[in-house]
């Protein structure tokens, strides 16, 4: 029981040493600069990756992510549409 209380003790002595510069460092306009860069290098980095994606992909002739993304879209538009007129369609057949 005595081991546990004195490397509980150097925990929370440790912790009470490091808090206060810590949450100075934490909360400084730097460190939101430094996160806001990271951030961007990140979106950067994704991006040149999945440009280099697809254009391995188009030049094996394949749809890429983005592609299969974007025809999604439109037939889920195209059902929609046609959802919308079938409804259409019922409604005048019911007034008839």
């Amino acid at each position: 029981m005595a081991d546990t209380a004195a490397w509980l003790r150097a925990i929370l002595r440790a912790e009470r040493t490091l808090a206060a510069p810590l949450n100075r460092v934490a909360n400084s306009d730097e460190a939101a600069t430094v996160m806001l860069l990271t951030a961007r290098a990140g979106r950067l980095g994704r991006d040149i990756a999945e440009r280099g994606r697809a254009t391995i992909v188009h030049g094996l002739n394949l749809p890429s992510h983005r592609d299969v993304q974007r025809l999604d879209a439109k037939v889920e538009r195209l059902q929609r549409a046609l959802e919308d007129r079938a409804a259409e369609a019922r409604d005048e057949t019911s007034r008839s």
